[in-house]
């Protein structure tokens, strides 16, 4: 759930500091629709367009971002981690907005779920947090600090013993 958590508050801050200009999962499915439709064997001749500037900076942007999301998912499932430190700014040294997610370890006796229950959980928590942010106010767009760059930094437990497959 802590992977679907900062991946969602990653989506929703590229979105509200106007990184890009719809929502994530949005952007994403636009994309997708145009890749279908440039792959479509029905399409032939002038019904067949190259993407455009626009299609193709976004699709770059998707496969990028795609990356990142999926390489927090991974770093979740080889590592323990204990928090990450998502950071907007010109640096990650000296940001202009960050946001600590503190990873507390599951209980011992707290029940193990399976895969369709995970899931559900993952959503309700992503959902959660950016409910959050938004009724916190996090969202209001101020013009001034608008960052251009996003990192994410990762403590990983000194003790943990996942193994790492590279």
């Amino acid at each position: 759930a802590a992977a679907a958590a900062a991946q969602a508050l990653i989506k929703h801050l590229m979105f509200i500091r106007q990184q890009i200009p719809m929502p994530y999962d949005q952007l994403r499915a636009q994309v997708r629709e145009h890749l279908d439709a440039e792959e479509d064997p029905n399409l032939a001749g002038p019904a067949r367009r190259r993407p455009s500037a626009m299609v193709k900076k976004s699709r770059k942007l998707v496969e990028a971002t795609d990356a990142v999301l999926e390489g927090i998912s991974a770093l979740f499932d080889r590592e323990e981690v204990a928090g990450l430190l998502i950071s907007a700014g010109p640096t990650p040294i000296n940001p202009r907005e960050a946001y600590i997610l503190r990873v507390e370890p599951p209980a011992a006796n707290e029940p193990v779920l399976d895969e369709q229950a995970a899931k559900k959980a993952e959503s309700g928590v992503a959902r959660s947090l950016v409910r959050t942010m938004v009724t916190c106010g996090l969202d209001q767009l101020d013009l001034q600090t608008m960052p251009t760059k996003i990192y994410v930094l990762a403590l990983i437990k000194a003790d943990s013993t996942r193994p790492f497959d590279a």
